[in-house]
């Protein structure tokens, strides 16, 4: 069964998603960086929630928290490519604490992480 986008950002929403967006067109910008944020014990977000970069574009994600975070993809036209640094997946040890790195983003489009 395929869920209405509204409820996808919706859910995406309250499981601490965002959304990485890719334009066709490309223009040197800044690197953006994504952190993990915490706000009670369900409040596990993404900060900010989106960014845009263009083709080949880097993103530096980072928790800077003591509470685990990985990022899991999820959608997309691709899986971007990121360093050893940023924990990928959706397993026990796919997380951690205290971790910073980048992913590279070789296709236009819009992707999905929790």
């Amino acid at each position: 069964m395929r869920l209405p986008r509204h409820i996808v950002f919706l859910l995406a929403a309250v499981l601490g998603g965002g959304v990485v967006v890719l334009p066709a067109a490309a223009g040197s910008e800044a690197s953006p960086t994504i952190d993990a944020a915490n706000e009670g014990i369900y409040g596990h977000k993404w900060s900010p929630a989106t960014a845009t970069v263009g083709e080949n574009g880097v993103v530096t994600f980072s928790n800077p928290t003591n509470v685990n975070h990985g990022v899991e993809w999820v959608g997309g036209p691709g899986k971007p490519t990121c360093s050893s640094g940023v924990p990928v997946g959706n397993s026990a040890s796919a997380s951690g604490t205290q971790w910073s790195g980048t992913c590279t983003f070789a296709k236009p489009g819009t992707y999905t992480f929790y």
